[in-house]
């Protein structure tokens, strides 16, 4: 049976708990049900990024306390409350309808008049759907971008002034205890920016492989296609993308998905021909397979993971791009490797993490992250930069990344570890903020260090 759009969403939400598991592989096969991918995955991501005000909003205008209401209600409720403050193109007539109507079929006709009694309420209260916000009253406006947003005629919202903290958090959906730590570490507008940033809906980026395709030739092929792609340093940004795997030349290993925060990892490593280099954290090999490109296939790179499950993945990708300059190696082989191949010239470690710069692709961590975790992954890391240093060089670069933007798993981690290995000088550190303006990416962190005694430290 096909399912429309909103119902295969309503079903997705249904089903999820966010909490505890993560959203794509359900969202991929109820997907599967629909011609309406799109809409669909709009609705679901839309709704799951917002959870927390839409059930402000009917429990302000519709004066109903959510937990009072049916999880499979909710569910209905949810994506039509979405699209009625988000999404101001989809007339209110048309999402009413069918959200009663499905409620109908799925809970009966008494709730469906529920469900209708709800939306009306909360559309007598919209002012405008779609207005410019950033001379409006921001207790009565939900943003939809920087400058847009559903006006509602009376006040709800948490003061931004007085209630700096709860004003972002309840109306981006993000952790409280989140916002007060972005908010120690950079400050009110920063933070709000952030925030916006982890809600957007994320571009997509495309490196182009070398070996395969120019960036320019990738950005020609997917426009004769009717897509939108502009060229951005290496990388293309292609937008109206469904299936990643449709595109032209995936299965021909044109291209590897990377977002522009990600993508300047290895450059700030600045690999080199000749360099014998181990990815200890590789699959699903993005960065591996970019040091392969990024050294014209002159270094000799050898990948790993910890989990060897994860090393298919790791061994998909490398020969769909078509490198030859990658060796795959098990976790517990490293040590066997050195001892045979002599140590590494450079390490890149891309450790395990918070993923608080990417949370715009990772709906589900508002919901599952806590400053325990934090806490938990720090100790982690820095288990991973000190249990590495035997297969290094003398005269070794080590490479610590992140798409985390938390300090105490980045500049924080960094600063204790050359504390305790004085035998290391910073070379380079980098940390990129998500960003919802166009070019829009992700957040991550990057720090480079020589294994070099009493060189002079620097940072950029």
């Amino acid at each position: 049976m096909t399912l429309s759009g909103r119902e295969a969403a309503s079903q997705v939400l249904r089903l999820a708990n966010p909490a505890k598991s993560p959203i794509a592989p359900l969202l991929d096969k109820t997907l599967a049900q629909t011609l309406q991918k799109a809409q669909c995955k709009d609705l679901v991501l839309g709704t799951l990024r917002h959870r927390e005000l839409i059930d402000l909003i009917i429990q302000a205008f519709a004066h109903c306390p959510v937990k009072r209401i049916s999880h499979p209600v909710l569910a209905i409720l949810r994506p039509a409350v979405y699209e009625l403050v988000y999404c101001p193109i989809t007339p209110v007539y048309a999402l009413v309808h069918e959200a009663v109507a499905l409620a109908r079929t799925r809970t009966g006709r008494k709730q469906s008049g529920f469900v209708n009694a709800v939306l009306r309420s909360i559309d007598r209260h919209i002012e405008v759907r779609h207005t410019d916000i950033t001379v409006a009253n921001l207790r009565a406006a939900v943003p939809v971008d920087e400058r847009v947003g559903c006006l509602f005629n009376q006040d709800f919202l948490p003061d931004p002034v007085k209630e700096p903290v709860a004003y972002v958090s309840q109306t981006y959906g993000l952790p409280a205890w989140l916002i007060k730590s972005w908010h120690k570490t950079y400050g009110p507008a920063r933070t709000k920016s952030l925030a916006q940033a982890s809600n957007r809906k994320p571009g997509i980026y495309l490196r182009a492989n070398p070996l395969k395709i120019s960036v320019r030739d990738l950005a020609l092929a997917l426009q004769d296609q009717d897509l939108e792609a502009e060229c951005h340093e290496g990388l293309v940004r292609v937008q109206g993308v469904g299936d990643i795997t449709q595109l032209p030349g995936f299965d021909l290993g044109w291209f590897a998905v990377q977002d522009m925060a990600a993508y300047h990892v290895v450059s700030t490593l600045n690999p080199q021909p000749g360099w014998h280099i181990l990815d200890l954290c590789a699959a699903p090999g993005t960065k591996t397979t970019h040091l392969a490109e990024y050294t014209k296939h002159g270094a000799r790179i050898v990948a790993t993971d910890m989990q060897p499950d994860r090393l298919v993945r790791l061994r998909e990708n490398i020969d769909r791009l078509g490198h030859t300059s990658i060796e795959i190696i098990q976790y517990s082989d490293v040590g066997t490797h050195v001892r045979d191949h002599g140590p590494f010239d450079a390490i890149l470690l891309d450790v395990p993490c918070s993923n608080t710069g990417v949370i715009a692709k990772r709906t589900e961590l508002r919901y599952r992250l806590g400053p325990r975790d934090i806490e938990a992954l720090a100790v982690i890391q820095k288990d991973l930069l000190c249990g590495c240093l035997d297969w290094l060089s003398a005269q070794g670069t080590l490479c610590y990344s992140t798409c985390s933007i938390e300090p105490q798993e980045n500049q924080i981690q960094i600063k204790a570890f050359l504390a305790s290995h004085p035998e290391f000088t910073l070379k380079h550190q980098r940390t990129t903020l998500p960003t919802a303006q166009h070019p829009d990416h992700d957040g991550s962190y990057v720090a480079v260090m020589q294994n070099r005694k009493g060189k002079t430290s620097s940072s950029s």
